[in-house]
């Protein structure tokens, strides 16, 4: 509850950054009549008071570093409505409407039967954008081309407005199953666990029926292999418990709230920041055997360029818990109301690798989730270069890609495609 209150401190101070920013923005816009207001209306804007006017330098800053006021804009908007999500709803002890819109007893792992059909909800940006990378129809000449050629989406909707719930997770989970999926693609994440157990079941229910779980690593820039992430590959075992007795884990962060500068555009919140006098733990490989599904891809998000940018600033890594990186930064998808708009993130670059995983089971059905994996991983475009990145003690630092991710590159569906070929003939 400590780490909860934390979150919730955190959220308080950084919303009202987000809040003046949108304030400056749209005022400005309101008096050009414009949407968006361009980077000469902002220095024409004369500024209420000192506070304004140090929001005008943030706009500026920020939209040089976005590459454009529009990119800026639409990140201020994006964690505005996060934040404001994230008070009214997630962080809120107060909030629970679980009884009116899903009619469950929460207590109740157990409970299967629950729940409604409006997968549209008040925002369905995030999982029509997701759908489309993944199956968006690569023959009508309009829009973007999915990754897969032959597949049909089936739409459950678990965590609304970013309410993870481990309950809602696992009988996501065994619904798809149970409905004849091959594939369930989990663009979501939290840092926190209330019933792991219900969750671990219903991943090795999809383990059990042949279901290959492909999951973002998420967008805070950490660590994997030391901080924690949910859901995960790993079940809370008796050989878990006790590795955990015998390396207890010491807190050696707290959270730091930004300044308004770092704000700018970022679009995430304050970050977790290190303590400057606490030592790196060493990462003990043995952790990272313990007992886990083997139906189970972690994905961290690139950018576009091949060059010491090519880890996406935002995305999680991990030397043993990331497996691959795809292609997270910029990506054009489609949206409701017959549009396309960019998103970036982890949630972008997994459902690369759930169409992946589809493509090849088009061509191959009677591979195994553990074979696809193989596949995914042997395949991937090696990066022989070092990329640049903020380690766990914010420091920045050099490093070769297979110091973050265990494949040490970025999916190549051509690849994996002609591998696919292959390993079926030395079967």
């Amino acid at each position: 509850m400590a780490d909860f209150g934390k979150k919730y401190d955190d959220a308080s101070s950084t919303f009202p950054v987000y809040i003046i920013i949108k304030k400056v923005l749209d005022s400005v816009a309101f008096i050009n009549k414009k949407t968006i207001p361009s980077l000469e209306d902002i220095e024409r804007y004369k500024a209420d008071d000192e506070t304004e006017e140090y929001v005008k330098k943030i706009i500026r800053k920020g939209a040089k570093e976005d590459g454009s006021i529009e990119k800026f804009y639409k990140n201020i908007a994006k964690g505005y409505h996060e934040l404001e999500v994230m008070l009214k709803y997630n962080l809120n002890e107060n909030y629970n409407q679980r009884a009116e819109l899903v009619g469950d007893d929460y207590e109740n792992s157990a409970e299967r039967i629950y729940g409604n059909n409006d997968v549209t909800g008040p925002n369905a940006e995030h999982g029509t954008h997701v759908s489309g990378i993944i199956g968006a129809n690569r023959t009508n000449d309009i829009g973007i081309l999915g990754v897969a050629n032959n597949v049909s989406i089936m739409t459950i909707r678990v965590v609304p407005e970013g309410d993870e719930r481990d309950k809602d997770v696992a009988n996501g989970i065994r619904y798809a199953v149970d409905n004849g999926a091959r594939v369930i693609n989990m663009s979501f994440g939290k840092a926190y666990k209330w019933d792991k157990k219900v969750v671990d079941e219903a991943i090795k229910y999809a383990e059990a029926k042949g279901v290959i779980l492909v999951h973002a690593a998420g967008n805070d820039n950490k660590n994997n292999d030391i901080e924690e992430n949910y859901p995960n590959k790993y079940y809370d075992s008796p050989e878990a418990e006790a590795y955990a007795k015998a390396h207890p884990k010491k807190d050696e962060f707290g959270i730091i709230p930004p300044k308004p500068m770092d704000m700018a555009g970022n679009g995430q919140g304050a970050q977790r920041r290190p303590d400057p006098f606490a030592k790196p733990a060493p990462l003990d490989p043995a952790k990272y055997n313990l007992p886990h599904a083997s139906n189970w891809i972690e994905v961290g998000a690139s950018s576009y360029k091949d060059d010491e940018d090519l880890k996406a600033s935002f995305s999680n890594y991990g030397k043993y818990n990331v497996d691959v990186f795809a292609p997270g930064y910029m990506i054009n998808s489609t949206v409701p109301g017959l549009k396309y708009e960019e998103f970036d993130g982890t949630s972008m670059a997994a459902p690369v690798v759930s169409g992946l995983c589809a493509l090849i089971l088009s061509y191959h059905p009677e591979l195994k989730p553990a074979e696809v994996r193989d596949i995914i991983m042997q395949s991937v475009t090696k990066v022989n270069h070092k990329v640049k990145y903020k380690n766990e003690r914010d420091e920045s630092v050099r490093v070769l890609f297979s110091e973050i991710c265990v494949s040490g590159g970025i999916v190549n569906a051509y690849n994996a495609l002609k591998l696919a070929d292959s390993y079926q003939l030395s079967k």
